[in-house]
């Protein structure tokens, strides 16, 4: 059966590999620490941190920050995490 929506629609234009674009395998995260300032984590650094079982977490930054209470808002935002998350 050849009808007209036999294939996904991105399957010509991207067939020889031009129009695909590298995507991150991790998703950022905004965590907040006891400062409540909030910072950003990568997914494999937050599963790091959770198997370790310390409760501290490797931040964008490159901080090492232990988590605080998960319902308070940020009073302010690390701005070097800010500034990583646009070269990811």
């Amino acid at each position: 059966m050849g009808g007209k929506h036999h294939k996904p629609s991105w399957w010509c234009r991207c067939r020889d590999g031009a129009g695909l674009v590298s995507r991150p395998r991790w998703s950022l995260t905004e965590m907040v620490d006891g400062d409540d300032e909030a910072h950003l984590v990568t997914s494999e650094a937050f599963e790091a941190g959770l198997s370790e079982g310390t409760g501290r977490y490797q931040m964008l930054c490159g901080r090492w920050i232990a988590v605080g209470s998960m319902a308070t808002r940020p009073d302010h935002y690390c701005r070097p995490c800010r500034a990583m998350e646009a070269w990811t």
